[in-house]
């Protein structure tokens, strides 16, 4: 491998580790859910779960505006999709738990559609598309538990 392609690699690395790290909280939350019901350590790491997907919403509609400004773009539409999601998540978090939680789970679902119609590498695809699957899965755990309760 040349210098250069490793240089390309550092990057795709970088997010790979950095985007399975930013699950933790997810998959945390929704295992304590399960395992610790009721407990002191569960119910807050719920609660953190539920405060986290509203800021990773809001994080991924940057995408929106980043690829945007990138690309030079004056379409408002472009610039639209990087500030809904942030304000869906305020709207999240204005709505009891429950609510909030399944509001969250269905946006990052449009999040990511919404993201398929920019040109993006393929591997940040794939690790969007593995993201996304985690962080809704974990929220739809925990609202199984939320809502039972």
């Amino acid at each position: 491998m040349t210098e250069r392609q490793r240089a390309a690699e550092r990057p795709r690395r970088t997010a790979l580790v950095l985007g399975a790290a930013s699950a933790v909280p997810f998959i945390a939350a929704a295992i304590a859910a399960w395992l610790l019901t009721d407990s002191l350590l569960a119910n807050t790491l719920v609660s953190a779960a539920y405060l986290y997907g509203a800021v990773v919403l809001s994080f991924l509609g940057g995408i929106h505006w980043g690829v945007a400004l990138r690309n030079g773009n004056t379409l408002a539409r472009d610039y639209w999709f990087g500030v809904i999601p942030a304000l869906i998540a305020w709207g999240a978090l204005l709505i009891p738990m429950r609510y909030g939680l399944l509001l969250l789970a269905a946006a990052l679902a449009g999040q990511f559609i919404a993201d398929l119609r920019l040109s993006l590498p393929y591997w940040f695809r794939t690790l969007r598309a593995a993201l996304t699957i985690v962080a809704i899965t974990s929220l739809m755990l925990i609202i199984a538990v939320v809502w039972h309760a």
